[in-house]
């Protein structure tokens, strides 16, 4: 079985911007396991366990659909957690004004999963690139405040394609592998 996921990955040109500004949010004292560079992206939807035949299946259904979306302006421009910014387990980077097809790609990879047997996801789509994942509630005041505090310059990424990837969990963190990329239109 895989541990896999739809996801579109960050520009690799931008990955350095990004580390710089979850290295503005680390705080001494409190436990936050940040993600790797590499790993940087937006989860389109989480697929847990699988199998290869299956991902082949899906990248094939979603391919001429994928194909179709245009190139996507992403404009980081937030940074917000989960549950809350009072209550964070999840850091993420985001956009304020995240755009349409971004939403409507979403909704039709939950369309085709479902095909494949999927749940659908309940909670509502919030584009992000998850930044860190705060481990215990030691200094997270600290934390909250260095959270609200936050400023930053807004930058505008390219999102070109849709990659459906295996995540292999490791005490170091996740270990994310492309097995199938989906480019979108006019991307080879």
């Amino acid at each position: 079985m895989i541990r896999a996921f739809i996801g579109i990955d960050a520009p690799v040109s931008l990955r350095n911007t990004i580390a710089d500004l979850q290295r503005d949010l680390r705080v001494p004292g409190v436990r936050v396991r940040w993600e790797k560079p590499e790993n940087f992206h937006v989860t389109m939807k989480f697929l847990g366990d699988t199998t290869r035949e299956i991902l082949e299946e899906m990248a094939e259904a979603l391919r001429e659909k994928v194909s179709r979306v245009p190139v996507l302006a992403f404009q980081a421009d937030t940074i917000g957690a989960f549950p809350s910014r009072s209550r964070p387990r999840v850091i993420w980077l985001g956009s304020s004004a995240a755009p349409d097809e971004i939403f409507s790609l979403q909704r039709t990879i939950e369309e085709e999963a479902a095909k494949f047997g999927f749940e659908p996801e309940q909670r509502r789509f919030h584009p992000h690139i998850t930044l860190g994942r705060v481990k215990d509630r030691d200094g997270l005041e600290d934390l909250i405040s260095t959270l609200k505090q936050c400023t930053f310059t807004s930058f505008s990424m390219t999102l070109e394609a849709v990659s459906l990837k295996q995540s292999t969990l490791t005490p170091e963190g996740a270990m994310h592998k492309e097995l199938f990329r989906l480019p979108f239109q006019g991307i080879t």
